[in-house]
């Protein structure tokens, strides 16, 4: 049988990451290119510094993104939805932590039209009442639903715990919560954080002079208030840190786990990141090697590091049978003992980093994810450059280091213990 050479594995490099172009109106409204695809698809983003932290009360941001285009004075919410699928194009709205996005993908062909159809939204939304009174019907619908959900609850109330009820970051949505919702908050918020705010235009895809002038256009003479500054909100963690809730007839029991953490602008932010890779962030980690392979105790465990623009957090989630709970959380504080104790094997490290360099490296992939990344720094309020010095920490760092940041910042004695079942 004739043999084949075995491929060389090089290692994995990351470019340094391509500043976009960038025009600045008048009015000091930003323009950011990202070009570089072929096809004639265009995506147009355009950010307002708002979302759920200038909320006056929870789900407000979200309600607004949800009835974005439920109606203008000119059309219905059928007429608009029935025009966008004509021009085959689409226009989702979210609302983040610190970012409201109105997102636009359409052919180039047809991105002027789509561009008129997102600003007769953006200026003429009524937000009428019968759509609203749907709207409301079925979020109470689906909350239902959610509630049957024992990861749901857990997930709520493990963010709940680290950051207090009612902060942005800490709330999930909640039957209470919805019957708070009002349609006249709802406008309100509308009118003074996404109308009245100056946006950061993102545009990546097919473009060319034309659709940049017609943005230039739509956005130039608008006069924009400056907005309120240093809007706080103040954590308040529970004392209560094992909370056992009884969920009659589960199947299982959720089981989250985690506290408060850094965000990107830290200086372990990168360490911490490959880190948390080792211990619990892909399929090949100490958490899905152990409890998963080895024990047999669930599908699928991961750790999640979350970061947001003034906090940030680390999550460890998973579902297990009920004999199993007990178990399964003394294996995770297993796990974390031993990254804080032993050093990790040469072939683990290489495999987590080249796994996480990979993953990063797909992030700069074709001009969408490249400004998908740029903009999710910026929303954070992190610099670009970052991402640069990012890859080349994890290039560099050592294995004292992934004990180091175990040690720094994995505490199992200061993390909130949530499960949830029979």
């Amino acid at each position: 049988m004739k043999s084949h050479p075995i491929p060389i594995i090089h290692p994995l490099h990351v470019p340094a990451f391509k500043i976009p172009e960038k025009t600045i109106l008048k009015n000091q409204v930003e323009i950011l290119e990202f070009s570089g695809i072929v096809n004639e698809i265009s995506r147009v983003d355009i950010v307002f510094n708002s979302g759920k932290w200038n909320e006056n009360a929870p789900m407000i941001a979200n309600s607004v993104a949800k009835l974005f285009k439920s109606g203008t004075r000119l059309h219905s919410a059928y007429q608009l939805s029935e025009s966008i699928d004509f021009l085959g194009s689409t226009i989702n709205v979210f609302a983040g932590y610190h970012g409201f996005t109105i997102s636009i993908y359409s052919m180039r062909k047809n991105l002027i039209k789509t561009l008129t159809l997102m600003m007769e939204c953006l200026n003429e939304s009524v937000f009428p009442e019968d759509e609203y009174e749907n709207y409301i019907k079925n979020l109470r619908s689906k909350q239902s639903i959610r509630e049957e959900k024992t990861e749901v609850i857990a997930d709520r109330v493990l963010k709940n715990s680290i950051f207090g009820k009612y902060h942005p970051y800490g709330y999930e949505s909640e039957q209470d919560y919805i019957d708070q919702l009002s349609l006249e908050e709802i406008k309100n918020y509308f009118q003074k954080e996404v109308q009245s705010q100056k946006p950061t235009i993102y545009i990546s895809g097919s473009f060319g002079d034309e659709e940049i002038k017609f943005l230039e256009k739509l956005f130039s003479e608008e006069t924009y208030i400056p907005q309120q500054e240093n809007v706080q909100h103040v954590i308040t963690p529970s004392s209560n840190y094992i909370q056992n809730i009884k969920k009659e007839k589960s199947a299982q029991t959720s089981i989250a786990i985690g506290s408060t953490s850094i965000h990107k602008t830290h200086e372990d932010y990168a360490e911490l990141s490959l880190t948390n890779t080792i211990f619990g962030g892909y399929f090949g980690s100490r958490l899905m090697s152990n409890i998963r392979e080895e024990k047999g105790y669930t599908y699928g465990i991961y750790s999640i590091l979350q970061t947001y623009r003034n906090s940030g957090a680390i999550f460890v989630q998973t579902e297990t049978s009920h004999e199993h709970t007990i178990a399964c959380i003394h294996e995770i504080q297993s796990e974390i003992q031993k990254l804080q104790e032993e050093l990790i094997s040469d072939d683990e490290m290489k495999q987590a980093r080249n796994y996480l360099l990979g993953k990063y490296l797909g992030r700069m992939d074709g001009a969408f994810a490249q400004m998908e990344l740029y903009k999710n720094f910026q929303i954070e309020g992190v610099d670009i450059q970052y991402f640069n010095k990012f890859a080349h920490t994890i290039q560099n760092m050592t294995k004292n280091v992934v004990r180091d940041m175990a040690q720094k910042h994995f505490n199992f004695e200061t993390m909130y213990q949530i499960t949830v079942g029979n």
